[in-house]
This record gives structure tokens, sequence and C-alpha cells, in this order.
């Protein structure tokens, strides 16, 4: 290669694990994952996600398009091979789903909620490109304003070169849903928060 190419390209030592590869995922409030962070440690490894009908496969594939595709656009439990739209964004706030039960050979179906959406709901995906020391944070944050029976509010955020963890954002002492918003944003200097996904 001569000077030239070198001048305008950058390479790293090794391609063990190179490229952008996430690190970790984390759900709080998110679908039947009620009131407890969930945490997925990758590492930059490859995952295969394995598990019987109902165990939460979907949900978790369903985070991940959450943080990274625009919510009106995506298609909920996609990964389960469904092909109506059986769970929508709201579901998965309220921590939704349907349970079945039998008496005498017919089955009843009740739709529980685990929240009355007077909560947060955050996802958070870390991402590393180890080759050039580099890592971003993405995430979203689900909440109502007021009306328990309003709708879902979204923001976006971004941590630059800065690992950010829910129980960083938990510890963050606010009354409401704005104070805690501009608590999330002071953070750190690597910190934004967006309210729409064009501007994420």
């Amino acid at each position: 290669m001569s000077s030239v190419d070198q001048e305008f390209f950058e390479f790293v030592e090794t391609r063990e694990k190179s490229g952008i590869r996430m690190d970790y995922l984390q759900m709080y409030n998110w679908g039947t994952f009620d009131n407890q962070i969930v945490t997925f440690t990758l590492n930059g490894e490859n995952a295969l996600l394995s598990g019987d009908n109902g165990t939460g496969k979907s949900t978790i594939v369903d985070a991940m398009t959450s943080i990274l595709y625009p919510t009106n656009k995506a298609k909920y439990n996609s990964s389960s091979g469904s092909r109506k739209r059986e769970r929508r964004l709201e579901d998965y706030f309220l921590g939704v789903h349907n349970t079945r039960s039998s008496d005498d050979d017919e089955y009843t179906t009740n739709v529980i909620s685990h929240r009355d959406g007077n909560h947060l709901t955050i996802l958070l995906a870390h991402f590393e490109n180890k080759g050039f020391i580099e890592s971003v944070t993405l995430g979203l944050i689900l909440y109502r304003s007021n009306d328990k029976a309003g709708a879902v509010n979204k923001r976006y955020i971004l941590s630059d070169n800065q690992p950010v963890k829910i129980e960083d954002l938990r510890t963050l002492n606010a009354k409401n849903s704005r104070d805690f918003l501009n608590s999330v944003r002071n953070l750190h200097s690597g910190m934004q928060v967006f309210e729409s996904y064009k501007a994420y």
C-alpha cells in the first residue's frame, strides 16, 4: 500500500472483535420485566437467544428494535414469525401480556398489565469499537407526563464515549419526568437527549 493510501485510511492491528459490537443491553420496566433491571452482557461476542415460547426472546429483540428503529415503523414480535401486529410499544410500556386458562376443554384469554403508566421505561444499549477505542450508548426512555391514559412519550438518548447504565439513571433525584430528563442531560458533557428519532 502506498503512503497516500495510508494517509486516508486507518487500520486496526487485529481483526479480533473488529467493527462496532454490542457490549451490553439493559431493560427496565419493559414488557414483563417488571420493576427490575435486566442486563445482557455480550462483551462484543456473538450470542444466541433460545428458549421456550413465552420466555421473552421477542421481548429482548423488540427492545433492540426500539432503540435502533423508529417505533412508529417497528414491527414488534416479528422474530416469532407472527404475521399480524400482535404487540405495540404501549404494550411493552405497560407490561401487557396474555394468559390462557382452560375450563372443560375451553380456553379463555386474559389480558394482564403489570404497570399502570405512572412509571419510567428505560432501554439502553452500549456499543464499542475496540480497534479505535470508540464507544456509544444509545437508549430510549418512555413515560407519560400526567395522564395515565395519555400517549406514551419518547425520548432518545445518546452518550458518546462514556458508558451509561440504567443504575446511573435510577439514582438521579427527580420529582417528575421533566426533572428526570434534565438530570439525564446533565449527567455528563457527552450526554444528549432528543425528542424525535429523526434528531437522534
